[in-house]
């Protein structure tokens, strides 16, 4: 429903009232992440696919250095043992990068989520002072209307003018 202008006070606090922040659900980073989509294990899924590369290259690797093993005398503990190493390294680093992207991703959503739970908090506050000044406008106009002066008060003003400019010509008239 879209917002139309007030045309009253009580319009005004009404249309106050229905209005809902559209972050106003958001209480914590589950609804923050089903909010905005974001999928729960999105870091996993990216570095998931990074470890596969890297274990297909390992076993091509492995099975170049088994087909030349098979023509030269060399140790397999030298020869495997390199390419298990490098491997090694860099499995652990893809481990370390993996977990701090985790983490500078929880951090991310932590810091969006306190933004959002502020700007819900300054929405309420704002809202309700709207609606306290709305309310204080209606007040004021219903007491203007109790006490503003209706017909009878009128005629009662107009005959006690009357009735002083008749006693002003009397007084006048007898000195």
């Amino acid at each position: 429903m879209p917002l139309r202008g007030p045309n009253t006070y009580g319009d005004l606090i009404t249309q106050l009232a229905d209005l809902k922040n559209p972050m106003g659900g958001i209480t914590d980073t589950g609804s923050l992440k089903k909010t905005f989509d974001i999928q729960p294990n999105l870091v996993g899924n990216i570095f998931g696919a990074r470890k596969r590369q890297l274990a297909n290259s390992r076993a091509r690797a492995l099975s170049s250095a088994s087909a030349r093993m098979s023509t030269r005398s060399a140790t397999p503990e030298t020869t495997f043992g390199a390419i298990e190493s490098g491997f090694a390294d860099a499995f652990s680093g893809l481990e370390g990068a993996q977990g701090q992207a985790e983490l500078d991703q929880e951090q991310t959503l932590t810091q969006l989520l306190y933004s959002i739970l502020q700007g819900n908090n300054q929405f309420e506050f704002q809202r309700q002072g709207m609606q306290s000044g709305a309310l204080a406008g209606l007040n004021q106009e219903r007491q203007y209307e109790e006490q503003k002066p209706g017909w009878f008060d009128d005629f009662l003003a107009l005959l006690n003018t009357g009735a002083n400019v008749a006693k002003s010509v009397a007084t006048a008239g007898a000195g």
